[in-house]
């Protein structure tokens, strides 16, 4: 992995997305190892200071491998782009991509996509369902996630804290709410396999929005155990 550092430009265009108007600079940076696709995307008014700081908390050299003018506002944009990749805190796993070059598109274009829908889904394998969750839902408050699926935000904290699983209506509610799949809400939340969720979903005349969650669950359990046989 090379390493690369935007330096402060003049002028408003995409370079200079988020970059403070007056008072203190910030800067959104990527530090991490140069041997590693495991990246810290933080922010700081002195990016070589806060390098160190973490170096003291790491057992392997850490370097800046990219910094640009911005706050808080790039900063959560780039969370939220690469929610799906995050390890813990706010380091993020790119696997084989250079998270050099998918973090510079954003800041050039304001999107970037994922290689392939199959490489998120067996990240989201070997996540708990609270990751699944911060995931599909764009890490959304507590009190969205609560009244999108019709549970209480007590109940909501309970997956994020004790890593508490929903019922299987629950994480069906979540799918149709946020635009997923229900059997891999399903599988993200324990009540299935993922080999179970791999089976193909029901086809029926009715839309599967208008399906009674107990129906659909009678017949995903029906046709999973067909498979099984």
């Amino acid at each position: 992995m090379h390493e690369l550092t935007i330096q402060p430009s003049e002028g408003s265009g995409p370079s200079s997305i988020d970059a403070e108007a007056g008072g203190v600079q910030e800067y959104v940076y990527l530090i991490g190892c140069a041997e590693s696709a495991l990246v810290k995307i933080g922010r700081s008014e002195d990016v070589s200071r806060r390098r160190t700081e973490i170096q003291r908390m790491s057992p392997v050299p850490l370097t800046v491998l990219w910094s640009h003018p911005g706050g808080a506002e790039l900063e959560t944009r780039l969370h939220r782009c690469f929610g799906h990749l995050r390890s813990h805190g706010e380091w993020f796993h790119f696997g084989e991509e250079d998270p050099i070059a998918c973090v510079q598109k954003v800041v050039e274009t304001g999107t970037w996509s994922p290689p392939t829908q199959t490489g998120d889904l067996a990240h989201i394998r070997a996540d708990s369902w609270w990751e699944y969750v911060e995931h599909v839902t764009n890490r959304a408050t507590q009190a969205a996630i609560a009244n999108a699926t019709g549970v209480d935000k007590v109940t909501v904290w309970r997956w994020r804290a004790e890593r508490a699983t929903p019922k299987p209506e629950v994480a069906i509610r979540l799918a149709r709410a946020y635009g997923r799949p229900v059997l891999e809400a399903l599988a993200a939340s324990g009540a299935i396999t993922y080999e179970e969720a791999s089976v193909t979903e029901v086809v029926v005349e009715r839309g599967i929005s208008d399906i009674g969650d107990e129906d659909l669950l009678a017949e995903m359990r029906r046709r999973v155990a067909g498979v099984a046989q």
